[in-house]
């Protein structure tokens, strides 16, 4: 699945209004194989059709040469290469087809110059550890609209 400015109407239901949680296509890419799998849980029971995960930035760059995601949802503090590494890496790559893919990148650690950094940095948002079911599910909804342009 490729996210494509000109049919911003495939992430949304019938009515316009409401996710088609089954059209996207999710990166997951954290360190923590707990905090993926928690991730892979809320993104499973919202209905994404397709998930894929990395264990670190370097094999999250590895699975953007093979496989093109709606949205990458990234932990900021990975080794050898961390969340903000991470953006930089696959906005240059030239190998890595969809640049215009969402980026939420995760912390345990926002403070407000942490997250000016990463959304400097060119993120979307910056969501804060611990993470609910709503909390994922809020910023998805809002920065997919924001992309669609439904805000």
């Amino acid at each position: 699945a490729t996210l494509k400015r000109s049919m911003p109407a495939r992430f949304f239901g019938m009515n316009g209004n409401t996710i088609d949680w089954g059209t996207l296509s999710i990166l997951i890419a954290d360190d923590n194989a707990h905090f993926r799998w928690l991730m892979r849980s809320f993104l499973t029971s919202f209905g994404v059709g397709s998930l894929v995960e990395a264990a670190n930035g370097a094999d999250a760059i590895q699975v953007l040469h093979k496989t093109v995601v709606d949205v990458a949802l990234v932990d900021i503090g990975m080794e050898p290469i961390n969340g903000l590494w991470f953006v930089q890496m696959f906005k240059n790559d030239p190998e890595i087809k969809n640049k215009n893919m969402l980026c939420l990148l995760v912390t345990g650690n926002a403070t407000p110059e942490n997250i000016q950094t990463a959304l400097q940095s060119g993120v979307n948002d910056v969501i804060s550890k611990p993470l609910s079911a709503k909390l994922l599910e809020d910023r998805l909804k809002r920065q997919l609209q924001r992309y669609c342009g439904r805000s």
